[in-house]
């Protein structure tokens, strides 16, 4: 299962419409128990990376994503967000 990280920032439907066009079971979340479970992981994000970091930490998920170890994709700000600093 791919978890797709959803804290409201980045076009996530099209990102599921190709994951389901290419046969992966994904799922839209932001609960920890369910990304930290997932066998791969996408960040998405388009925006601000200030606002993005906001929701980020209100949701729990700044600490959560640097401790993950399967397979994570990080696309366009999600790939940002992945730096020190931006």
């Amino acid at each position: 299962m791919v978890a797709v990280i959803d804290y409201g920032a980045g076009n996530t439907r099209s990102l599921q419409f190709a994951l389901d066009r290419l046969g992966a079971i994904n799922k839209l979340t932001s609960d920890i128990e369910i990304i930290r479970q997932a066998d791969k992981v996408i960040f998405p994000g388009q925006g601000a990376a200030g606002s993005a970091m906001r929701k980020l930490i209100d949701a729990g998920l700044d600490e959560l994503i640097p401790t993950l170890k399967q397979p994570l994709l990080g696309i366009c700000l999600g790939m940002q967000l992945l730096c020190a600093y931006s």
